[in-house]
């Protein structure tokens, strides 16, 4: 069995509650069934340009993950591939890119309804940023 347990700095749920995704200080991203009660798959591991998350979401049931990492002031999109055994592809996106400015700290990041959108928040420059997860 796959134990995780005492390195455990993250968890989200799916939206059916069926699975929840764990991050790592080692930077492994675990799904885990709620269901089967057990381990399924390491996701993926990142690597230290990545990591520490400070925030974590996971959508599209088990399919996307979303970091935020503090440190590098970036998120890092993880999204599983169909086929298992294959490596996700990962996306990294700066921020500060998206409106030529330092924005400081992330406050908070949500995902919308639809799955499509991911809101974020820095409110030390009183500024919002929407980013089109499909893109």
């Amino acid at each position: 069995m796959y134990n995780a347990g005492s390195r455990v700095e993250l968890l989200d749920f799916t939206d059916s509650c069926e699975f929840f995704v764990t991050y790592s200080g080692t930077g492994e991203i675990a799904l885990w069934s709620i269901r089967e009660r057990k381990f399924q798959d390491l996701v993926h591991k990142l690597t230290p340009q990545d990591m520490p998350w400070s925030k974590m979401r996971i959508i599209r049931e088990d399919r996307m993950v979303i970091g935020y990492s503090r440190l590098h002031r970036k998120f890092v999109f993880v999204k599983r591939s169909l086929t298992h055994g294959q490596e996700p592809e990962i996306q990294r996106l700066d921020p500060s890119k998206i409106g030529g400015e330092d924005l400081g700290e992330l406050g908070k990041m949500q995902i919308d309804n639809t799955q499509q959108f991911l809101v974020a928040v820095f409110p030390a420059v009183n500024k919002l940023i929407v980013i089109d997860i499909n893109h």
